[in-house]
This record gives structure tokens, C-alpha cells and sequence, in this order.
């Protein structure tokens, strides 16, 4: 196979077009899409296609960009451009010294959904009828800005030889869009349709994050926007039957904060919001603690709306739920991963030696049932993380999606341990899960040894706080709440078999917090 390379343009900067995000990273490499970066899900993409991967930014970026894609720094290459006046010369520049017979250039607000094909440039399925972008119709070459056209639009994307892109350049100079290359070697590219995701434009931003949104549990969604539907299908009848049931269990005071089922039939019609998630707000938006306060304040009131509605589950129920889960869940992990040094009595994390689950599972086993009480049951979500928490800063609406739908095999429906409730959520802030599902994290082995790191949002420290402070509230201690927190992160690593580093990064992390939430005060 011949030597390919992309070059992922993510110089200048595209932050003036987006000022209803309040997002803190200069470089258009971070643009937030949901709970990830763009270059995030684009680096993806290419990984799996074992292509080399180049990323081009400015120079002045380097720290933040190292430091958000901390996960990919060993899997890519970055170069620097100290200045540049347009994304020709941007490319130019990267291309220097470089003679490769096979490149692929991706502007980084396109994030692509096809592999480009040799001599191609990719244009979009539909067909637009605008100025804001650059357009092509048959062999007629229209760019932004200039007048209304109708045509498909140049993603940005395209693929042939570095000499052959030079001698482009030369001939065309400096331009400020890449379709002027396209235009010089159209005897040479030929068009290919794909699907468009655009970051590029405020316009599209949403209808990009809506393409993007995808679910552990289900197979497919679809979004309807206009109507403000989503629609779910899944091959996993028993977890879609569960939600269903859920949602039309639920007391009316409590169903508002639930997308409302239109129909439900081989698949389930829901309503659609579109706010961000808590997870968004947490890892890329650039919002004062007073909103945090408020949004905490919210989930206070609902958490004690739950405990309204009581219910008696039995001690039986709550050790499966909690105790048998954890073990089955840890055992499919050992059978899915390739380190037996892992499950050995000690495990070294971060250069201290802890006990493993062997040595603490007497430990565990007591403390489940120290923390049994039948005052906690009540109504549950069952996955109370940032990720299902939505919230509308601006009117204060907050919805809830995504429920458990279960407690355990032997409780189907709505009610649960409501400090479940609040681990998950503790999960998601003192823990750090949601970083670590977005590859906002780092792994070394090295001889039987781990290293793993998880940077901290500047945001972090003050969420701890109001994360403990809602704790307390409910009258529980934090270290008891993190102990299920670090059951969670060891009992949820089976289901990430996608990614081995996040599969070990979160079982070491769980092994971490349950020695400290085990040790004796």
C-alpha cells in the first residue's frame, strides 16, 4: 500500500463565528461539538483508517491543543505556523520539504463521514442555494461572498499528490479559499458526494451536532428538527422496553422532566430538545459559578421530588443490584482484556501501591451493606450523569433523558437507591468520567506499572464543592458516595471494550478511589 498522509488545517481562527458558545479555546482545533472536540472526532477518523495524521495550527496554541488532545499527542504530528494570511499559504507551509505521491487535506471544520478516494475533492450530497459558501455545479466554480449561487458545497476536503498541490499554488498564489487549488486541478480531481457535518458555520453548528449524537444503547437516532422529534430504534428490545415503561410509570409532577413518548411501536417517537448537556457546560463552556449554583440548585429540587414518592425494595435486591453487578461486570471485563498483572493482589497507580479487588472485597461486600436503608429508596433515574442532565441556561428548563429503567433484574420501573442518583452524579464531577469517555486523559504502562492522568477544567474545584455541598445536603457522607462512585468506574469497564485505554484508565481509577473510600477515618 502506498504512503498516505492528512494534513488537518486548524491554523487562524474561526471563535468570532460562534459568540452563542461561550467556549474558552482559541484554536478551531477545539471547537466544541457536544463533548468532544472537532479535531477529536476527526483524528478518530483517520486512526481507523491507519493514515498518518498531521495537524497544522498556530503557533501560539500549541500549549492548549497538547493539552486537549492529550490522549492523541503519541498518534499524531503537529506542526506550527508562526503566521499565515490565508489557508493557502497555511498549507503551503505545512508542505514544505514534503514530497508524498498520496495527501489528503481536511479543513478542521469539516468532519468527514466517507474516505476520499485518490484524485477526488468532496463535495456535499445536497444541493445549496447560498453565499456563505464556496459552491460547485457541474464544472462551474462559485466562491463564497461572491453573489446567491446554487450548487454543492466544497467541504474542504480533497485528495491527490503534494507536487501536484504546489505547482497549484504557485500558479494560484495566496487565495483565501482551498477551492481555488480544486478549480487549478480540475482536469486531474474529480467530485465525490458525502455526507457534510460543517462546523465551519454558525448555521450548520446545530444540524452538525444533531448528525453527531449517538447512543451506547441504541442503534440509531434520528432528529427530526422542525418538529422537534427524535426518533430511537435498538436491537436491544429488553433496555428499549425498559425506558418505554419507565417514562409512562412516572407520576405527572415528575414526568415534566422527561421528554414525553409520542409513539412507540418497532421504534420510540420522542420529543427533542436541543440544550446541552451538563457534560458540555462542564468540559468547554466558559460559564460563571453562579450558573453552576443554579443548575445545582435545580437538581436538588428534583432529587427531593423523587424522594416524595417512596418504596420498599428489600435488602435482596439492593446487594444484586450493587454487589453481584460489580462482580459479574469485573469478571466479563477479565475475560475481555489482555493484562492478568491488573487483577493481582496490589496494583501501582501513579507510583502508589494499592490493594486490588481481590484484597477489598470483603471490604466492599460490608460496606454495601452498611450503607442499606429503606428510607433511600425512592423514584430513580438510574443514570444520573452530565451526559443526560440537559439544561437551558438562559430560561433555567432542565430535562432528563435516558433513564435506567431498572433497578437490577428484580425491580423493573421507576424506583431505586437515590444514592445511586447521586454517585452518578458525583461520578461526573469528582470523578471525572466524562473526561474520561471524551479521551481527556492519559495512559502509560510500563512494566506492570500505570500512569494515567486526567487534566482538570479550571471549573473543577469549584464544582467539587457544590458536588460535596449536595452530598451533604442529603445528609450523606462524601467518602460513602464515592465508594459507589468507584464501584461505577470498575463495574462499567466491560462496556468500553472500544477503547482499551479507557477500559484500564477507568478500572485503575475506580481501584484508586475505592482504597480511599475504604480506608478508616
Amino acid at each position: 500500500m502506498s504512503r498516505v498522509e492528512i494534513f488537518i488545517l486548524a491554523a487562524g481562527s474561526i471563535k468570532h463565528k460562534f459568540n452563542f458558545i461561550k467556549f474558552g479555546f482559541n484554536s478551531p482545533a477545539l471547537l466544541p461539538i457536544n463533548t468532544k472536540n472537532v479535531s477529536s472526532f476527526i483524528i478518530d477518523f483517520y486512526l481507523e483508517h491507519n493514515i498518518k495524521i498531521n495537524l497544522v495550527i498556530n503557533e501560539q496554541d500549541i500549549y492548549e491543543v497538547k493539552n486537549e488532545l492529550i490522549y492523541y499527542i503519541d498518534k499524531i504530528n503537529i506542526i506550527t505556523i508562526k503566521r499565515s494570511n490565508s489557508v493557502v499559504e497555511t498549507l503551503d507551509i505545512a508542505l514544505k520539504n514534503i514530497e508524498i505521491d498520496d495527501i489528503i487535506v481536511n479543513l478542521v471544520s469539516t468532519i468527514p463521514t466517507t474516505l476520499v478516494k485518490l484524485n477526488s475533492f468532496c463535495i456535499s450530497k445536497k444541493l445549496y442555494k447560498s453565499k456563505e459558501y464556496s459552491l460547485i455545479f457541474e464544472d462551474k466554480f462559485f466562491y463564497k461572498n461572491e453573489k446567491l449561487n446554487t450548487g454543492y458545497a466544497f467541504t474542504g476536503i480533497f485528495r491527490t499528490s503534494s507536487k501536484l498541490i504546489k505547482e497549484a499554488i504557485k500558479k494560484i498564489g495566496y487565495k483565501k479559499d482551498l477551492m481555488y487549488i480544486v478549480e487549478s486541478l480540475k482536469n486531474t480531481l474529480k467530485p465525490q458526494k458525502i455526507t457534510w457535518i460543517d462546523v465551519g458555520h454558525e448555521i450548520n453548528y446545530h444540524k452538525a451536532k444533531n448528525l453527531l449524537i449517538s447512543s451506547r444503547s441504541f442503534n440509531s437516532i434520528n432528529i427530526i428538527e422542525t418538529k422537534g422529534i427524535l426518533i430511537k430504534s435498538s436491537k436491544n428490545k429488553e433496555k428499549f422496553n425498559d425506558e418505554i415503561r419507565y417514562i409512562q410509570m412516572l407520576p405527572n409532577d415528575i414526568k415534566i422532566y422527561f421528554p414525553r413518548i409520542l409513539e412507540h411501536l418497532e421504534n420510540v417517537k420522542m420529543e427533542y430538545y436541543g440544550y446541552p448537556t451538563l457534560a458540555e457546560y462542564m468540559l468547554y463552556w466558559d460559564i460563571d459559578i453562579v450558573y453552576w449554583e443554579k443548575i445545582f440548585s435545580s437538581l436538588k429540587q428534583i432529587l427531593d421530588e423523587f424522594l416524595k414518592f417512596s418504596y420498599s425494595i428489600g435488602y435482596q435486591t439492593y446487594f444484586n443490584f450493587y454487589y453481584l453487578k460489580y462482580k459479574a461486570r469485573v469478571d466479563e471485563f477479565k475475560k475481555q482484556i489482555g493484562y492478568d498483572f491488573l487483577f493481582d493482589d496490589y496494583i501501582y497507580i501513579n507510583d502508589k501501591k494499592y490493594k486490588n479487588l481481590n484484597l477489598l472485597d470483603e471490604a466492599i461486600k460490608n460496606k454495601i451493606n452498611q450503607l442499606y436503608s429503606e428510607n433511600d429508596f425512592c423514584i430513580m433515574h438510574g443514570d444520573f450523569c452530565f451526559n443526560n442532565i440537559l439544561f437551558d441556561i438562559y430560561s433555567d428548563i432542565i430535562r432528563l433523558i435516558d433513564a435506567r429503567g431498572s433497578f437490577g433484574d428484580n425491580c423493573k420501573g421507576i424506583y431505586g437507591d437515590r444514592k445511586y442518583d447521586i454517585a452518578k452524579l458525583t461520578h461526573s464531577v469528582i470523578g471525572q468520567y466524562d473526561y474520561i469517555v471524551n479521551n481527556i486523559f492519559k495512559l502509560n504502562i510500563d512494566n506492570s506499572k500505570i500512569e494515567y492522568h486526567i487534566p482538570q477544567r479550571k471549573n473543577y474545584d469549584e464544582l467539587k464543592k457544590i458536588n460535596i455541598d449536595l452530598i451533604k445536603y442529603f445528609g450523606y457522607d462524601d467518602k460513602d458516595i464515592m465508594f459507589i462512585v468507584g464501584l461505577l468506574f470498575v463495574s462499567m469497564t466491560p462496556l468500553h471494550n472500544d477503547n482499551i485505554d479507557r477500559q484500564i484508565t477507568m478500572y485503575c481509577h475506580g481501584i484508586k478511589i475505592l482504597n480511599e473510600s475504604l480506608e478508616e477515618k
